[in-house]
């Protein structure tokens, strides 16, 4: 539902804010032993992938943008 190229950039480095937030909360719900070793990894794997894929869109929504202001 982003307004734009430069509101859907913000969107995205908020999603990419919350799961940086996600994985400090992962990593301390392991270290307190509320989560088996199994269902950590399984959660902080899925977490790293989506912020793998978050930091890549955001490169490549950035760079799309900075050719688009060059043409002008």
């Amino acid at each position: 539902y982003a307004q734009g190229t430069k509101d859907f950039i913000s969107k995205l480095e908020i999603a990419q804010k919350e799961i940086n937030e996600t994985i400090f909360w992962l990593e301390r719900i392991f270290k307190s032993g509320n989560l088996t070793e199994r269902e950590f990894k399984s959660m902080i794997s899925d977490s790293i992938a989506i912020k793998k894929l978050l930091i890549a869109s955001i490169t490549t929504v950035k760079a799309k943008l900075d050719t688009e202001k060059t043409k002008r």
